[in-house]
């Protein structure tokens, strides 16, 4: 068969289509898919990121929760303070260790039966009491000043002037001084403020502890 130039032209141009599909498809083809393995590629990254965030998320709650540890101890300390002022009750404390007075109990007699502890220095006020123990009701004491404020007796809020105090053998002549202990809680402020003394009539003394 003879090839007329046209002929062979014309073969040529059929056959260059083709060649450029083959070419552009597994080329492309496998760029493409190469393009879908770096993304993929990315998706292992942003997996990695995940993990990074799970890690700050460790770091953060494990801290937080030891610092709420250390609040429970600084509730410690709190009761450790509560437990201080469990020493605040100096007074009777110090009316066991004091010296250079005297320690005396005394019953006193009337509309009721009343008991009060007075810390005397007064040395004529103990030494008559010192006398009187033993010897029953019907004593006369007198107190030239009532004090505000509790002291070696818990049940009276008032005290006497351990330094101003004696022993009568006749009753006064102003008997409105001979009242209970429960009158003089009862009006305290306005006994104070007129500086009344205080003498009961009918009076036993129970002990005395002399530590002068």
């Amino acid at each position: 068969m003879r090839w007329t130039l046209p002929t062979l032209l014309a073969l040529s141009l059929c056959a260059c289509p083709a060649d450029d599909d083959d070419d552009s498809a597994p080329v492309d083809d496998d760029d493409i898919s190469a393009d879908d393995d770096d993304a993929t590629a990315d998706d292992d990254d942003a997996t990695a990121d995940d993990d990074d965030a799970a890690d700050d998320d460790d770091d953060d709650d494990s801290a937080d929760d030891d610092d709420d540890d250390d609040s429970a101890d600084d509730d410690d300390d709190d009761s450790a303070d509560d437990d201080d002022s469990a020493d605040d009750d100096d007074s009777a404390e110090s009316c066991a260790s004091r010296t250079e007075g005297a320690l005396i109990e005394l019953r006193i007699y009337g509309t009721a039966t009343e008991t009060i502890t007075l810390w005397m220095t007064a040395d004529l006020f103990i030494d008559g009491a010192l006398t009187r123990v033993g010897q029953g009701a019907g004593q006369f004491a007198y107190f030239v000043t009532t004090l505000d404020g509790e002291d070696c007796d818990p049940q009276w809020a008032f005290h006497m002037d351990p330094s101003n105090g004696d022993w009568m053998s006749s009753p006064p002549f102003s008997p409105h001084c001979d009242v209970s202990l429960a009158s003089i809680a009862s009006n305290l402020p306005a006994w104070i403020a007129q500086n009344n003394n205080w003498c009961p009539l009918d009076v036993e003394v129970l002990s005395v502890d002399d530590r002068r």
